[in-house]
């Protein structure tokens, strides 16, 4: 039982192969084109979509809205036709919308270009040079349909469980090829990918629903769902969507309760266990009611392949197996769903004290690797801050601070959002006791030097104005009491902003 996504820039090779497996496999087969259809039919214009993307990508609130619209029908789509979990899907981007369900096996079709060109050249009465040139120019549109629906490339090969290079390869050979994969135990559920199914498929719903209501259609709402909890943000400005949003999802199957909360902007706390009486929940809540912000959790439980020795120097990037975020269990999971009801690392509670005081951004929980951590955090949604927490508890301390400096390092890199550690939020934001005595001993050193200035105003410019023997003297001492000076009042000026709470 899995889901098959197939993905090509050539429509009616992933539609062949993807026939031809569902009926190896007896699963119902749906494409990308089919799903169009049905979007056009519910009001989504798609063909406009496609335009603004392909002739003028320029990001606008507009075509964010109906990006986001596009990309919830389609998930819902795919789920609805899955069921309990079989199904085949041929399109562009399908494989980048169920990015943390482990029973998805995701692959990509490189076509035989020869071929494409002939067929161009056949059916649509071109010569050669011009065959070419529109086969080119099919996949550079494809490539940044994409790239902008998806912030993804789709020719980065991590994004696949396989690749298949067709050139010298038949349809009935890839399909059975595939079909044996599909029945590898790596692609079987297990209750924790069925559950992150399950969230994905209510969340696309639930934001459906609201992009299809003429109440809510016109907010720029970001929904996440848990086990039936759905909790929909919404910004300051648009904070008469609150009463609607409620009543909008209200007859929605499966909805258990519905959070809304309001946030200008979200921070994103990193974490294996959280934990609402710790201090750095206490931080982070302040830093969010100063800024407006909403508080997303999301808790991190590193892969074991990660981490094979505490001597390892390159854990983070040499252990990476793929993008498949969910761990195998190896075989027993269907007949223990216990295992869904883990502990939660203080996850459910945490998020308790923040709908308790409207801060919650909702919460996730995410076992693997840097790249699938890196995937999770939505580029959707407005971050300000992204704060990284206690992670691999079980190791080391030397192995720790190292794999939590790399960690830092690398979303840096990917997500272009400040990152900092726990650690460095009471420096960054918060004044400490060390501080406070550093402030009141810079106050004295500076009003010492104003003193000493002003009470030997001639002596020092005595000094500065003599060119006989102590010129280069009086050069140097300028050249090192300013940077000692700058340095002493600037800390100062950054202590001042802290205690008036001016980030």
């Amino acid at each position: 039982m899995a889901i098959v996504i197939i993905s090509s820039t050539s429509a009616a090779l992933r539609k062949e192969v993807a026939e031809n497996l569902a009926g190896k496999l007896g699963y119902p087969c749906l494409g990308r084109e089919e799903l169009v259809d049905r979007a056009t039919e519910a009001g989504i214009p798609v063909g406009k979509l496609e335009m603004s993307v392909i002739k003028s990508p320029a990001q606008s609130e507009g075509l964010a809205r109906l990006k986001e619209r596009y990309l919830a029908f389609i998930t819902a789509g795919i789920c609805e036709q899955a069921g309990q979990g079989n199904l085949v899907y041929h399109g562009r981007g399908g494989h980048l919308l169920l990015p943390n369900v482990s029973h998805v096996f995701r692959v990509r079709l490189v076509p035989n270009r020869e071929y494409q060109i002939q067929g161009n050249m056949l059916k649509l009465r071109m010569d050669r040079p011009k065959a070419e040139k529109y086969d080119q120019q099919v996949n550079e549109d494809i490539e940044r349909w994409v790239h902008v629906i998806h912030n993804q490339d789709m020719n980065d090969p991590r994004q696949y469980d396989l690749v298949l290079n067709l050139e010298n390869m038949s349809i009935a050979n890839t399909g059975a090829a595939l079909c044996a994969m599909v029945e590898l135990p790596d692609f079987r559920p297990t209750p924790a990918s069925l559950t992150a199914m399950g969230n994905y498929c209510l969340s696309a719903r639930a934001r459906m629903t609201l992009a299809l209501n003429e109440r809510t259609s016109w907010a720029d709402l970001t929904v996440s769902a848990n086990e039936g909890v759905l909790t929909v943000t919404y910004m300051p400005r648009q904070a008469q969507v609150a009463q609607s949003i409620p009543e909008v999802l209200a007859g929605l199957g499966g909805v258990k309760e519905v959070l809304a909360t309001m946030a200008e902007t979200n921070i994103l706390w990193i974490q294996e266990a959280f934990n609402p009486q710790s201090e750095t929940f206490t931080q982070i809540n302040q830093i969010a009611q100063r800024w407006g912000a909403a508080i997303e959790l999301l808790r991190f439980i590193p892969s074991e392949e990660m981490v094979i020795g505490d001597d390892e120097e390159n854990l983070p990037l040499t252990a990476i197996r793929g993008t498949k975020e969910e761990t195998y269990s190896g075989g027993i999971g269907e007949d223990t769903p216990e295992v869904s009801v883990m502990e939660d690392g203080g996850l459910n509670q945490t998020l308790e004290e923040l709908i308790r005081q409207g801060r919650s951004g909702g919460g996730h929980l995410l076992q693997g690797t840097f790249p699938g951590l890196s995937k999770t955090i939505s580029r959707n949604v407005n971050y300000s801050l992204v704060v990284i927490g206690d992670i691999f508890m079980t190791r080391s301390k030397a192995v720790q601070t190292r794999m939590l400096r790399d960690l830092k390092v690398f979303l840096g890199e990917h997500i272009r959002i400040p990152v900092i550690s726990s650690d460095e939020l009471q420096k960054k934001y918060f004044l400490g006791g060390k501080q406070l005595i550093k402030f009141f001993v810079f106050i004295l050193l500076v009003l010492g030097i104003y003193w000493g200035l002003f009470t030997n105003q001639e002596s020092i410019l005595s000094f500065l104005q003599q060119y006989k023997g102590s010129k280069l003297l009086a050069v140097v001492a300028v050249g090192l009491f300013a940077p000692v000076f700058a340095y002493l009042y600037g800390t100062i000026a950054h202590v001042l902003l802290k205690l008036i709470k001016l980030d």
